[in-house]
C-alpha cells in the first residue's frame, strides 16, 4: 500500500542547472529526505516524498520508470500497472487505479510518457505545456515556481467562479494556461514534439437497473464492506462532526477495529456539532478529541493551509491540517460526502426531478437552483466586490463555467444522475479532504465512499430509488441501524418518539419563520458570522487583508463593494459572510501563488 507523495515531473529540451536544488527548496515544507532525480538527454525528473513513504513509490526497471501517487489498494503487480498504462487499454485502468492514486510511466525504450488519474479529482495533478516544456505537479505552486511568468496571468473566469462558489469549475486554475488534469483520464505526452492527448477512461453510467430495493439493499453492503475493508486498519482515525455522514462511517467500521481508532471535532465552545459528536463518540466508544477553535488558528495556519490543499479551500476549515496532526494516525476518514454517492446530500436539497427530465434549460436551472441553495452567492452581492463588473455581466460568466461542466456528460446521462454528479464534484473539490493533505504523519484522507466499484454500483440504482434520500434512509436502517439509535439523530430518527419531537420542531420552526422569529437557532462548529460582527480580532484581520494598499492596488476586488458588504454584514443587515470569506481567500491564494512572498510566513521561499 502507497501513501502520500508530492512530485513534479519538468519535461525541457533546455536543461536547468540547478534544478534539483530549486526542486528541494520547493518541497521543504514536507517532512523526509527522500527524493529522487532523473534526468536525461530530453527531460528532468524530481520527485520528493513524504517520510512515511518507501521507495515503493517508484519502481525502476528495463522497461522504465513508475511513479505512483497517492494511495493505491490495487493488487495488481507494478508490471501489470505499466502494461495497462503503455497499451492503454480503458477496461483494465479501473483494476490498476483502485482508490486515490496518480500514475505516471516514463518508457525508457520510447518519447511518450503514460498518466492515469483518479475519476474523482481527489489527487489533484496540474500541468503546463509550453512551447518547448511540459510540467507536471502534483502541487500549483510546482508549475508556477518552474514557469515564474504565468504567476500574473490571471484567469478572470477562474476568478469569478472562486469567488462566487469557492470552486473553479473545468479543469481551469486561477491562471491561464495552467490546467489540472481531468478526473479519471488517460494523458500521454509527447516529449518529442511537446504534445499531450488526453481522453477519459471512467464515465457516469448512463443506464440504471430496474431492480427492486430488496436487490440493492445486500449488493451495496457487499460494496461497502469490501471498500472498508480495503482502506480501513487500527491506526485509521476520523473526523466526526455528529451528523450522519460521520456517524454512519464509525458505524460501518468493524466494531473490532473502531474501538481502536481515535476521533477528532473542532469547533467554538458549545458548538452544537462538538456537543453531539461527543455523545456519539462515548456511544460507539471511540476516543474523541476536541481541538477548540479561536481565532488565531485560521490566521496562522492558512496559508499552509493552502499550500496542502493545492489552493482549492477556503481559511473556514484551515484547523483541519491541526486537527490531524493531533491523532498521529495513519489515515483518516471523513463522511462529509457520503450521502451525496447514495443519491441523497445535493440531490436531495435541490429538486425532485421527475421521470428524469429538466423543467426548463439545464443550464438555466442549475444556476438558479446553485445560487438558491447558497453554493454560489447571489449575483448582486459578488457582482459588488469587483472593479467594473455588474449583475449583467456576471451572469453569463457563471453560465459558461456551468455549461462546461455539463459538456463532461453525453446528452444521454440522466438529468438526476448530470446533477448529482456536478453538485458532488463542486462540494469535492470545494473542501480540504476533497484535495490532499500531508500534515505531520498523517497520509491523504481516505473515505471509503470513494471506492471505484462502489460508486458505479450505485450510479446503477433507478434514480427514483435516490432522490430524496429514499435508498440512503431506507440502508442505514437496515444495514446500519447503529448510526441511528440515539437522540441526537435529528436528520433520520430512528424511533417514534424522536420522529415526533423532530415533526414538532419543524412545525414550529416554519410557524417561527412566518412571524420573523428563529426557533431552535443551531450553533455551528465556526460563527463566521458572528465573528465578523463582534470578534475585534477576526473582524481586523479580514478588513487589514481586503482593504489594504496591496489589494487595492491588484485591482481585482473593488474597494468601495467590500466597504459596502462588510458595513451591511457588522450592521446585521444580512449574512454575507461567505461572501467576504471567498473574498478573503481569494487574495491570501494570490499572494501566495502570484506574489511569492506569503511562504515567509510559514518558514520556506521557493524563490
Amino acid at each position: 500500500m502507497s501513501f502520500l507523495a508530492k512530485g513534479i515531473l519538468k519535461f525541457s529540451k533546455e536543461s536547468i542547472s540547478d534544478f534539483e536544488d530549486q526542486m528541494t527548496h520547493l518541497f521543504a515544507i514536507f517532512r523526509g529526505e527522500k527524493k529522487k532525480v532523473f534526468e536525461s538527454e530530453s527531460f528532468q525528473a524530481f520527485i520528493q516524498l513524504d517520510s512515511n513513504v518507501d521507495d515503493g513509490f517508484i519502481h525502476e526497471s528495463d522497461e522504465g520508470i513508475l511513479i505512483e501517487l497517492g494511495i493505491n489498494y490495487s493488487k495488481s503487480t507494478a508490471e501489470e500497472k505499466i502494461n495497462v498504462l503503455r497499451d492503454g487499454v480503458i477496461d483494465e485502468v479501473w483494476k490498476i487505479l483502485d482508490g486515490e492514486a496518480v500514475l505516471i510511466f516514463i518508457p525508457k525504450d520510447s518519447q511518450r510518457i503514460h498518466i492515469a488519474t483518479d475519476p474523482f479529482g481527489l489527487f489533484p495533478l496540474f500541468f503546463y505545456n509550453g512551447e518547448s516544456s511540459l510540467t507536471i505537479s502534483t502541487d500549483l505552486m510546482g508549475v508556477l515556481s518552474t514557469n515564474p511568468d504565468l504567476r500574473s496571468n490571471l484567469c478572470t473566469q477562474s476568478i469569478i467562479e472562486f469567488v462566487s462558489c469557492h470552486f473553479i469549475m473545468e479543469n481551469r486554475t486561477l491562471f491561464e494556461n495552467v490546467y489540472r488534469l481531468a478526473e479519471g483520464s488517460l494523458g500521454r505526452f509527447d516529449y518529442s514534439t511537446n504534445s499531450i492527448e488526453i481522453e477519459d477512461w471512467f464515465t457516469v453510467p448512463t443506464t440504471h437497473e430496474e431492480k427492486d430495493v430488496e436487490f440493492w439493499i445486500p449488493l451495496v453492503k457487499q460494496k461497502l464492506s469490501a471498500s472498508i475493508k480495503k482502506r480501513v486498519t487500527p491506526n485509521s482515525g476520523t473526523f466526526l462532526s455528529g451528523g450522519m455522514d460521520s456517524r454512519v462511517i464509525l458505524a460501518a467500521i468493524p466494531e473490532k477495529i473502531r474501538k481502536q481508532m481515535k476521533a477528532v471535532t473542532f469547533g467554538v465552545v458549545g458548538a452544537d456539532d462538538c456537543r453531539i459528536a461527543k455523545r456519539v463518540a462515548k456511544r460507539f466508544g471511540i476516543d474523541l478529541h476536541h481541538m477548540i477553535l479561536e481565532t488565531d488558528i485560521f490566521k496562522d495556519n492558512f496559508l499552509k493551509h493552502i499550500w496542502m490543499s493545492a489552493g482549492i479551500s477556503n481559511h473556514m476549515v484551515a484547523p483541519i491540517a491541526t486537527a490531524v496532526s493531533l491523532l498521529n494516525v495513519d489515515r483518516i476518514f471523513d463522511g462529509f460526502a457520503g450521502d451525496a454517492q447514495f443519491g441523497g446530500g445535493f440531490h436531495n436539497q435541490t429538486i425532485d426531478l421527475d421521470n428524469g427530465i429538466w423543467p426548463e434549460e439545464p443550464k438555466s436551472y442549475l444556476l438558479a437552483k446553485v445560487i438558491e441553495k447558497g453554493y454560489i452567492r447571489p449575483l448582486n452581492e459578488v457582482s459588488e466586490l469587483f472593479e467594473e463588473l455588474n449583475q449583467d455581466d456576471f451572469k453569463p460568466i457563471l453560465y459558461k463555467g456551468i455549461e462546461g461542466e455539463l459538456q463532461r456528460f453525453d446528452e444521454r446521462y440522466s438529468p438526476t444522475i448530470i446533477f448529482e454528479m456536478i453538485m458532488f464534484r463542486m462540494r469535492v473539490r470545494g473542501n480540504t479532504l476533497g484535495a490532499q493533505i500531508s500534515a505531520d504523519s498523517v497520509a491523504p484522507v481516505m473515505k471509503p465512499y470513494y471506492d471505484l466499484d462502489f460508486a458505479n454500483t450505485i450510479m446503477r440504482i433507478p434514480p427514483r430509488y435516490r432522490r430524496k434520500s429514499q435508498f440512503y434512509n431506507i440502508f442505514i436502517k437496515i444495514v446500519l441501524p447503529d448510526a441511528l439509535k440515539d437522540s441526537t439523530t435529528t436528520i433520520l430518527p430512528f424511533d417514534r418518539k424522536a420522529k415526533i419531537i423532530r415533526f414538532c420542531k419543524r412545525v414550529l420552526r416554519f410557524l417561527g419563520r412566518k412571524v420573523g422569529v428563529k426557533l431552535f437557532p443551531k450553533r455551528g462548529w465556526i460563527p463566521i458570522d458572528k465573528w465578523i460582527r463582534h470578534n475585534e480580532e477576526y473582524r481586523s484581520w479580514m478588513q487589514g487583508i481586503l482593504l489594504s494598499e496591496r489589494t487595492q492596488t491588484r485591482g481585482i476586488l473593488s474597494h468601495e463593494g467590500i466597504k459596502k458588504l462588510l458595513r451591511r454584514e457588522i450592521n446585521e443587515e444580512k449574512n454575507l459572510a461567505m461572501t467576504l470569506v471567498n473574498a478573503v481567500d481569494l487574495e491570501l491564494n494570490l499572494r501566495l501563488y502570484s506574489d511569492g512572498d506569503g511562504f515567509r510566513l510559514f518558514g520556506t521561499n521557493p524563490n
